[in-house]
């Protein structure tokens, strides 16, 4: 599973349990949490819980599944701007930035 965390900011991919699609699958995110809160921005991508098991065992996800990993790699690279200059927040830096 690709996770990422620096300076309190944790940004981790997930697959959203918390409600199943028409089709049967879950919705894969990234969850940004900072001081307890968490954001959740969508991959586009859906996945039953059988393939997620797949993915995160095999370990093999970023050749497998790379809209995850660019998706990935956004939302930590503007996590990492924003820690860096030392603003971070969910009111004001996060709902600025395009993930």
């Amino acid at each position: 599973m690709l996770k990422y965390r620096k300076d309190g900011v944790s940004v981790i991919v997930v697959l959203d349990r918390r409600r199943m699609k028409n089709s049967g699958l879950f919705p894969v995110k990234i969850e940004v949490v900072y001081r307890r809160h968490q954001r959740y921005i969508p991959t586009w991508v859906d996945m039953s819980e059988k393939e997620w098991a797949k993915v995160t065992e095999s370990n093999r996800y970023r050749k497998k599944l790379p809209e995850i990993e660019r998706a990935f790699s956004r939302v930590r690279e503007a996590v990492d701007d924003i820690v860096s200059s030392g603003t971070f927040s969910y009111s004001g830096n996060v709902a600025k930035n395009s993930w």
